[in-house]
């Protein structure tokens, strides 16, 4: 499932990435039980962080940066995200509602 998720990161259906976000990657501890990839970014003015985790679920969070106010704070399935043509544009969409 990660390594999906690595794979999407580097891809030219990342949305994000077509926004010219510039990603922080951060992956979990090798001993730990659980796998996960955390990314941070900005996006517009949000600050973004998109937690992927080996089951395939996943959770994004969304804050305001002058306000510091969350916007978004929502968990989703990985691989139904993946599976998409155009993956988290669902996101960017609740964003720009904002």
């Amino acid at each position: 499932m990660l390594e999906q998720v690595t794979n999407w990161l580097k891809s030219n259906t990342n949305i994000f990435k077509q926004y010219d976000c510039k990603f922080e990657v951060s992956h979990s501890p090798q001993e730990s039980d659980t796998k996960s990839i955390t990314v941070d970014f900005e996006y517009n003015s949000y600050y973004c962080r998109l937690i992927f985790w080996d089951n395939g679920l996943g959770h994004i969070e969304v804050i305001d940066i002058e306000s510091e106010k969350p916007i978004l704070d929502q968990s989703f399935t990985s691989t139904r995200q993946l599976e998409t043509s155009k993956p988290f544009e669902n996101f960017i969409e609740k964003m720009s509602m904002k």
